[in-house]
């Protein structure tokens, strides 16, 4: 499990696209976004790296990420 910090979060639109960002790579991955706390979190057997990618290359930039 992973969590994401993530600038820019601020509506249902912007949740959908990073999880579709992410499930573009794991289609199984359970992506749960915090509108809110402005924080993802991602269960997947993808390399934490992976989904910081797909999650910058959405248009949302990466504050942290806690592994």
């Amino acid at each position: 499990m992973y969590r994401f910090q993530v600038e820019g979060i601020s509506c249902n639109k912007c949740a959908t696209t990073i999880r579709d960002a992410i499930q573009q790579f794991d289609e199984k991955a359970n992506v749960d976004v915090h509108i809110e706390e402005q924080a993802v979190d991602v269960d997947s057997a993808l390399p934490g790296h992976v989904i910081e990618r797909a999650i910058v290359d959405a248009g949302y930039p990466v504050k942290e990420m806690i592994h």
